[in-house]
Protein backbone atom coordinates (compact mmCIF):
# COMPACT_ATOMS: atom_id res chain seq x y z
CA UNK A 1 0.00 0.00 0.00
CA UNK A 2 3.03 2.11 0.57
CA UNK A 3 4.30 2.00 -2.55
CA UNK A 4 0.59 2.13 -4.44
CA UNK A 5 1.09 6.06 -2.70
CA UNK A 6 4.36 6.81 -3.89
CA UNK A 7 3.61 5.79 -7.27
CA UNK A 8 0.62 8.07 -7.21
CA UNK A 9 2.27 11.01 -5.72
CA UNK A 10 4.55 10.70 -8.74
CA UNK A 11 2.20 9.81 -11.49
CA UNK A 12 -0.14 12.66 -10.89
CA UNK A 13 2.15 15.91 -11.39
CA UNK A 14 3.41 13.86 -14.68
CA UNK A 15 -0.20 13.26 -15.64
CA UNK A 16 -0.89 16.80 -15.19
CA UNK A 17 2.24 17.84 -17.11
CA UNK A 18 1.40 15.56 -20.31
CA UNK A 19 -2.22 17.09 -19.95
CA UNK A 20 -0.72 20.33 -20.71
CA UNK A 21 0.84 18.60 -24.02
CA UNK A 22 -2.54 17.64 -24.70
CA UNK A 23 -3.32 21.22 -25.00
CA UNK A 24 -0.85 22.52 -27.05
CA UNK A 25 -1.34 20.02 -29.64
CA UNK A 26 -5.18 20.45 -29.01
CA UNK A 27 -6.10 17.31 -28.52
CA UNK A 28 -8.95 17.74 -26.31
CA UNK A 29 -9.75 14.09 -25.52
CA UNK A 30 -5.75 13.39 -24.36
CA UNK A 31 -6.09 16.51 -21.96
CA UNK A 32 -9.63 15.29 -20.50
CA UNK A 33 -8.12 11.61 -19.78
CA UNK A 34 -4.77 13.02 -18.49
CA UNK A 35 -6.70 15.17 -16.00
CA UNK A 36 -9.41 12.52 -14.86
CA UNK A 37 -6.51 9.55 -14.47
CA UNK A 38 -4.51 12.54 -12.52
CA UNK A 39 -7.51 13.37 -10.43
CA UNK A 40 -7.59 9.70 -9.70
CA UNK A 41 -4.33 9.03 -8.87
CA UNK A 42 -3.97 12.02 -6.62
CA UNK A 43 -7.08 11.01 -4.65
CA UNK A 44 -5.51 7.53 -4.35
CA UNK A 45 -2.62 8.66 -3.08
CA UNK A 46 -4.21 10.92 -0.32
CA UNK A 47 -6.45 7.78 0.44
CA UNK A 48 -2.85 5.39 1.05
CA UNK A 49 -0.98 8.13 3.47
CA UNK A 50 -5.16 8.85 5.35
CA UNK A 51 -5.04 4.95 5.76
CA UNK A 52 -1.23 4.57 6.43
CA UNK A 53 -1.50 7.21 8.84
CA UNK A 54 -4.63 5.79 10.48
CA UNK A 55 -3.02 2.79 10.75
CA UNK A 56 -0.12 4.18 12.62
CA UNK A 57 -2.21 5.56 15.08
CA UNK A 58 -4.21 2.83 15.91
CA UNK A 59 -0.60 0.71 16.42
CA UNK A 60 0.42 3.25 18.79
CA UNK A 61 -2.70 3.31 20.56
CA UNK A 62 -2.64 -0.48 20.84
CA UNK A 63 0.81 -0.51 22.29
CA UNK A 64 0.07 1.60 25.45
CA UNK A 65 -1.79 -0.44 28.36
Amino acid sequence: MRTLGKVSFILAPVLLFASFFGAMLQSNMAMAVCIVLATVSLALALLCKVLEVHGAFNTKKEDKP
